[in-house]
């Protein structure tokens, strides 16, 4: 099944790709899950180097310090 981001890229092959994560998806998230969500992103809107921002609006306090922190550092793990 094709996500949006994989259709969106499929249409627009050479167009910069941001999007957006809701608050929701990150409550509770695991460090490994957060990375295979990541990566899923990154393999749908590849190339990487037209997909550069993911965001995130309104967290508050519902989204833990250390799930900011793996979000922030996903990228480093993932190209590894």
């Amino acid at each position: 099944m094709d996500t949006d981001l994989r259709l969106t890229r499929t249409a627009y092959p050479d167009t910069p790709i941001m999007t957006y994560l809701e608050v929701e998806a990150l409550i509770g998230i695991s460090r490994d899950r957060l990375d295979e969500m990541i990566g899923k992103m990154l393999t749908d809107a590849a190339p990487s180097r037209l997909f550069h921002t993911i965001a995130v609006a309104e967290a508050g306090p519902e989204v833990s310090d250390e799930t900011v922190r793996h979000l922030m550092t996903a990228a480093e793990r993932i190209r590894q």
